[in-house]
């Protein structure tokens, strides 16, 4: 009997094993690109322990160039993040669900991609590369080629898209061969939330510091603080569709070459995968270069590593904003962000931080009168002093590419001569203008809630 049983074991074992083996392939699943979609293909259940991740996201690159032939957008559902971001060749910016609708208007005949350079760091990976792109959009057509930044993450044994940067070259005789498209988070799930939470901002925070430090950092062509900031394998992809690593990007800097002479950054997002990070966000820089001048607006990509405790940008993407979308709004969340620095330079006695963000011909009207700029300011060193506030059922109605109203409900909490006054729900009207690419506070309004 005993013997029996073996051998039945033996034949069940000999047909169930190549069932298993078999069973561990999954099978190609598509991803689109947007204008220069590409689609990534298989991934084994145990490829994260049999193959080494730069091969197994290579692969994966070429694959997914290989099912946008198809037409399949199914693998791009199923393998991007729930807040993946794609800043395309034309500077726009879309999430997954836009990032889909605008797979669906494109056929392609062929793509390659090639020229791949993958950094890995932990759970987080970085991918360069060139792609070629033949086809149509919208029944338009759509040839293109440039260089692509894909930013992936590992949250368990599958690498999950959670960021794309395209950057086109122009085609011969043409200055923007970029065709139109449509312009089109995931949550901390754990018992200590509040920490979790209160340690990313202070990431959020600091990198966006860390951002606005390096641009500080070029207009003074400070080169111990640049080479602090970026690593020293650091590379970007220009608008021109140029790889340079570290030294051919800030030479010009140190032989007088290249000289920035104003610029700024805003409208930036930051997300954070453990010891990476992602901060995307728009740019503007004047200056000249081997003495011709330069003005350039676009957006960027950039990747961030946490090395022994210290953040450096490891990798970056920028695209130029053509002239005809440079009118294009910040988000929602741009203004309400714009209207918190005003209440955090009212709770901090920041008076510089109000002297920059109202407009010089500012004007407030309240129950008691009205408010110039300077009589404005005035009031912060003074007659009261803000501790809490809200910002809550916001609107925004956009009357023109240079102008928002923003609506709100408020109360704070404070002390002072005015403190009776500030605990009172307003309802608050704040206009704001573009004015030389920065926004500023016009006019403000508040009304007692009923």
């Amino acid at each position: 009997m005993r013997t029996t049983m073996c051998l039945l074991c033996c034949l069940l074992l000999a047909c169930v094993w190549p069932l298993r083996a078999q069973q561990t392939t999954v099978k190609g699943l598509t991803n689109e690109r947007g204008t220069s979609q590409k689609e990534r293909g298989t991934q084994t259940r145990d490829a994260a322990t049999t193959v080494r991740p730069e091969d197994q996201l290579i692969e994966l690159e070429k694959q997914w160039a290989e099912a946008a032939v198809k037409g399949d957008v199914g693998f791009f559902e199923h393998i991007a993040t729930a807040d993946y971001a794609i800043v395309d060749c034309d500077g726009s910016v879309r999430n997954k669900q836009q990032e889909i609708a605008s797979s669906r208007q494109e056929t392609q005949t062929s793509q390659t991609v090639e020229d791949l350079k993958v950094r890995v760091y932990g759970r987080s990976a970085v991918v360069v590369g060139r792609f070629t792109i033949a086809g149509t959009y919208a029944g338009q057509a759509n040839n293109l080629s440039g260089n692509f930044t894909d930013v992936w993450i590992r949250p368990n044994r599958t690498w999950l898209l959670a960021s794309t940067q395209n950057t086109c070259k122009a085609a011969e005789g043409a200055q923007n061969a970029n065709p139109a498209v449509d312009k089109t988070e995931t949550a901390e799930r754990d018992a200590e939330k509040e920490l979790i939470q209160l340690e990313k901002q202070r990431a959020e925070e600091e990198l966006r510091g860390l951002e606005n430090e390096a641009v500080q950092a070029e207009l003074r062509a400070d080169m111990p603080a640049l080479d602090r900031i970026f690593s020293d394998d650091w590379i970007v992809v220009d608008e021109d569709a140029q790889v340079r690593d570290k030294k051919a990007e800030f030479e010009p800097y140190k032989t007088g070459e290249e000289k920035v002479t104003a610029g700024r950054l805003d409208d930036m997002s930051v997300r954070l995968f453990g010891e990476a990070a992602v901060v995307i966000g728009r740019y503007m820089f004047k200056g000249s270069f081997q003495g011709k001048p330069f003005d350039i607006k676009g957006r960027f990509t950039d990747v961030w590593a946490r090395r022994n405790g210290r953040w450096q940008i490891v990798s970056g993407q920028n695209t130029a904003i053509p002239e005809d979308n440079a009118t294009e709004f910040p988000p929602d969340p741009f203004f309400i962000a714009k209207e918190k620095e005003i209440w955090e330079s009212l709770k901090h006695k920041d008076t510089s931080a109000a002297t920059r963000l109202l407009a010089d011909d500012f004007v407030g009207m309240y129950d008691f009168g009205f408010f110039t700029k300077s009589e404005w300011i005035k009031q912060i060193d003074g007659q009261y002093t803000i501790g809490d506030y809200t910002i809550e059922a916001v609107k925004l109605l956009r009357a023109s590419p240079t102008t928002v109203l923003l609506l709100y409900k408020s109360t704070c909490k404070g002390t002072g001569e005015w403190a009776e006054f500030c605990s009172r729900a307003q309802y608050i009207s704040d206009l704001w203008v573009e004015r030389h690419g920065q926004w500023l506070a016009l006019f403000s309004q508040d009304t007692r809630a009923r």
